[in-house]
């Protein structure tokens, strides 16, 4: 269950007096000196990230006691009040970079000096927690320029990865230090995923790709017993996100991880030798450490165990007028809750209120695909289309639906889970903060680029803003628009009243992002979630990061015929039939468009299953049908393709175009 900071006060309580006087120590007046004299030592100051030397200067021992000493007063500093937690990692994060370059310098030096350990451990608290506060209101344009290029941030990314995994695999006592280094690994994870500026696989833990997932079920992953971390990305009361972590040799650091733990009983509740309990941990911590394909066969895997599991549920045909699609299929079978997972039997009637032929599985495929064309269609009223044509739940959604719009947003939660159920593919196209919502995860600037590119730009400028942004005369409120109406909404409580300054600046930052992001669609975000996880459980998800779940849900666009030859089945028909070579010629010679078509005609589908055709159930057949003057047909509820033996390409082409174009006006016409 997700729930704001606001609800959980984690700050340690500390006298007023003291409160006051910490308050003080937190300002950049009296941080800032704090670290000059150390870091000048090293001559980094003097470094920018890109010249930075290869071989970083390593301090003496004194020295280093020192910065020991000085992050155990940031760790302390950062315990006592969340209120001033994120002015004091700003301090230290936007020093021109110089403070984190020098503290990756001593980690890359130290980190295989075992007897430095134990002090390196404070040091790694502050530098994570410092680059993950960064990387909140860092674009994706500045990453690999400040504060490290891209060498160095492949550099920490392997160092947190293997790290990070040994921590979950074999154990670990400090919690904290491996919560934080997993939150930064993650945020690191999701840049890479839109930057990629690590080579494919370096995410991926060699000893995981033969997971054998089939020694447990779905059901392990919702054991509360074994430990599963949700920690906030931010310091201000307001975020609730699932972070992941990330991939890692753990034969590398099994030394390091003894030295952490400080010879102390593990936290982690496994058994030592228990490979079982320690995969499902994996997966529900550090999933992306596993291979994406071995995940998705996990998944199908949980979902066939699932099936064979299902009460006994059975309801007649529901009877949908075609034209009323998605009221009918939300009065007939929004009620049904998980019984949605059992058979759901459609039948049709066209605009003329006649019955269409056709009852079954290629008949409810359809009836899902084209519910959900018309429900997440901008023009309907429940989703808002992006700049870059990408759909999210409309803010305005209780004025264009009434009262009911939350339990439609449920309903359409629950159609995606089915679909996802039963392996068909949706041609939606999710934005990727909002299935990051989905994931119970918190969005973040650069996601602003998709939703509102202006904006995101106007708030580059603004925090490159060389001046005094007092003179911009900004307070914590921002104005909504909903269906031409602007409403002021304040970002904090008083905010009209509170001034953006050079110091706040970065939180007025995180703050408009955070509600063009998150809060302005929660409760449709919430709701639509709530609907899914009734058909898959949400742990079953995060498996996935939202790219992942995006090719769970919509599969992939690019098609590849000679792998649907090669997994396609025959009867009275062979490969090597003269009229099976010319329809595969003939397809080939198909653009894009007429290739969905076909899919589509064939399938009920237009999109290729996420693994390749190997992975379509049931797999696609061509039959012969001898009636030359017939067009083709279809049976889509068993993948089945009816050809007529003619008897040139020619013909093949235009009778196969003739049957696409029409038969996917209707599932009676196939």
């Amino acid at each position: 269950m997700m729930m704001d900071e606001d609800d959980v006060d984690t700050s340690v309580k500390v006298p007023p007096e003291l409160s006051a006087q910490l308050e003080v120590i937190f300002s950049r007046h009296h941080m800032q000196p704090l670290f000059d004299d150390v870091i000048s030592k090293s001559n980094l100051n003097n470094y920018t990230s890109v010249t930075l030397p290869k071989n970083p200067f390593l301090i003496n021992d004194d020295s280093f006691h020192n910065l020991s000493s000085i992050c155990k007063v940031i760790q302390f500093l950062l315990s006592t009040q969340n209120k001033n937690k994120q002015s004091l990692l700003n301090t230290l994060s936007y020093s021109n970079g110089t403070f984190l370059v020098y503290l990756w310098s001593q980690i890359k030096s130290r980190i295989t000096m075992w007897s430095q350990l134990p002090s390196l451990s404070e040091v790694m608290s502050v530098f994570v927690n410092c680059y993950d506060s960064l990387l909140i209101t860092l674009d994706d344009s500045e990453f690999l320029n400040y504060p490290f290029h891209q060498e160095q941030c492949v550099e920490i990314v392997i160092t947190l990865r293997d790290l990070v995994f040994d921590m979950y695999w074999n154990g670990c006592n400090d919690m904290n230090l491996r919560n934080d280094m997993t939150r930064l690994l993650s945020k690191l994870h999701s840049t890479d995923a839109r930057l990629k500026y690590c080579k494919e696989g370096t995410f991926v833990v060699k000893s995981t790709e033969n997971m054998d997932y089939k020694r447990f079920n779905g059901r392990d992953l919702l054991d509360d017993d074994l430990e599963s971390d949700r920690d906030s990305e931010m310091t201000n009361n307001e975020h609730d996100e699932q972070h992941r972590p990330i991939p890692i040799q753990q034969q590398r650091y099994i030394s390091l991880r003894n030295s952490m733990i400080n010879n102390h009983e593990s936290h982690v509740q496994f058994n030592e030798n228990d490979y079982r309990s320690r995969i499902i941990l994996i997966l529900k911590n550090i999933p992306y450490v596993v291979p994406f394909e071995t995940r998705v066969k996990a998944f199908s895997h949980f979902i066939n165990l699932d099936k064979e599991s299902l009460d006994d549920y059975y309801e007649g045909a529901s009877n949908i007028r075609r034209q009323f699609i998605f009221e009918d299929g939300f009065a007939h079978f929004n009620r049904r809750g998980s019984n949605l997972k059992g058979n759901l039997l459609v039948q049709m009637i066209n605009a003329d209120g006649h019955l269409e032929a056709g009852i079954g599985q290629g008949v409810t495929k359809e009836f899902l695909i084209e519910l959900a064309k018309v429900a997440f269609n901008p023009q309907y009223g429940l989703f808002n289309i992006t700049p870059d044509q990408t759909i999210y739940p409309n803010p305005a959604s209780h004025i264009t639906q009434g009262d009911d719009h939350l339990s439609k947003f449920n309903f359409l939660g629950k159609i995606v889970g089915k679909a996802m159920y039963e392996r068909i593919l949706l041609d939606i196209p999710f934005a990727h903060f909002f299935l990051s919502k989905l994931l119970g995860n918190t969005n973040f600037f650069n996601h602003l680029k998709s939703l509102d590119p202006e904006l995101h730009k106007h708030l580059i400028t603004f925090k490159n803003y060389p001046g005094d942004v007092k003179d911009l005369d900004l307070t914590f409120t921002i104005s909504d628009e909903l269906l031409g109406t602007q409403i002021e909404r304040e970002l904090v409580p008083d905010g009209s009243n509170q001034q953006v300054t050079n110091q706040n600046k970065m939180s007025y930052i995180y703050r408009v992002s955070n509600h063009r992001l998150n809060t302005q669609i929660k409760e449709q975000s919430q709701a639509f979630m709530k609907g899914l996880a009734q058909i898959i459980p949400t742990p079953w998800l995060k498996m996935f990061d939202e790219n992942e779940l995006f090719l769970l849900m919509c599969g992939t666009v690019k098609f590849n015929v000679d792998d649907m030859e090669n997994h396609t089945t025959y009867y009275e028909y062979s490969h090597d039939s003269p009229t099976i070579q010319m329809f595969w010629k003939v397809v080939k010679e198909f653009n894009e468009e007429q290739k969905r078509m076909l899919l589509r005609f064939w399938t009920s589908g237009s999109r290729p299953p996420l693994l390749g055709f190997k992975d379509m159930h049931p797999p696609l057949c061509i039959r012969n049908v001898v009636d030359t003057s017939r067009l083709p047909t279809s049976s889509t509820c068993m993948n089945l393709l009816k050809l007529p033996p003619y008897k040139n390409m020619e013909e093949i082409k235009k009778k196969i175009l003739l049957a696409i174009m029409h038969g996917n006006e209707g599932f009676e016409l196939t």
